[in-house]
């Protein structure tokens, strides 16, 4: 385990925490740090958890291709690694990001054996009104 994980983990246990927030948390979106293994080795997974509304209107400003033709799974995606931290995007069929819903979040990462590189998608889908 590197220091920069162990340093974190200290931080976290001192302010009796699970994990951090990285920046404001909104409704619709919480980017966050906590620990977590990926392929056996430990990782600070720096993640942003977004509703599947919210990246919606991030990735498509008004007068785009109408989304009434098309729903979007939840999705996983697993990105780079570097510094002991690993990027994760979860996108969530949740109406807002609240504390239950990370911590939900953490055990499902935290659980997750099959976890690997790239984007997962599954159901339940939203379908954008």
């Amino acid at each position: 385990m590197s220091d920069t994980i162990r340093r974190f983990e200290k931080e976290l246990e001192r302010d009796g925490q699970d994990y951090r927030h990285v920046d404001r948390p909104g409704d619709g979106r919480a980017h966050i740090r906590f620990t977590g293994s990926f392929h056996g080795d430990e990782v600070i997974w720096d993640a942003v958890i977004v509703t599947l509304a919210h990246d919606y209107r991030e990735h498509h400003p008004a007068g785009e291709k109408s989304a009434a033709d098309f729903s979007l799974p939840q999705f996983i995606e697993v990105g780079a690694a570097a510094n002991g931290m690993r990027k994760l995007k979860v996108g969530l069929n949740v109406p807002r990001i609240d504390e239950a819903t990370l911590r939900k979040t953490i055990i499902m990462i935290r659980n997750y054996k099959r976890l690997h590189s790239g984007r997962h998608e599954y159901e339940p889908s939203w379908k954008p009104a």
